[in-house]
């Protein structure tokens, strides 16, 4: 019988994430027959700007890289804009927002060989928008453990 850990080691962007995990119980041996799930992690960003805000940083110190790094073999860094400005501009902008969470997961002890980044710019928002809207929700880099 199959059972299903669901570690949930990155909390949304905004919502607190405090709890510490064993190791052993995240990622158990590959003959236990336990599935792991690792969700995904949201790392937000005021409109037009590719700094870390305060409360980013926070979240991205959350994380525990340490843990959940040995359940995965690589995590996707995907950057996303929100409608307002160019697509070529929202390009260039959401792939320099994966860049920096990918430097500020590097700096946390994330191995740069099981990074991979990309930007989507304005293509795939959590609020669908009309053009030229700037929703503060879509602006984000979105941390993928697969």
């Amino acid at each position: 019988m199959r059972h299903s850990i669901v570690a949930a080691l990155m909390c949304a962007g905004l919502a607190s994430c405090s709890e510490r995990h064993d190791v052993g119980s995240i990622c158990p041996s590959p003959d236990s027959g336990l599935i792991v799930h690792i969700s995904n992690g949201l790392v937000f960003f005021d409109h037009g700007s590719a700094r870390l805000a305060q409360r980013a940083v926070a979240y991205l110190d959350r994380m525990e890289p340490a843990i959940w790094l040995r359940c995965v073999d690589r995590v996707d860094v995907v950057g996303h804009t929100d409608r307002s400005g160019s697509s070529a501009d929202n390009l260039k902008l959401s792939l320099l927002r994966a860049e920096v969470v990918r430097d500020a997961l590097i700096a946390r002890g994330v191995p740069r060989s099981v990074l991979i980044v990309r930007g989507v710019g304005e293509d795939d928002p959590l609020i669908p928008t009309a053009d030229g809207v700037a929703e503060p929700q879509n602006n984000f880099v979105e941390v993928n453990p697969q």
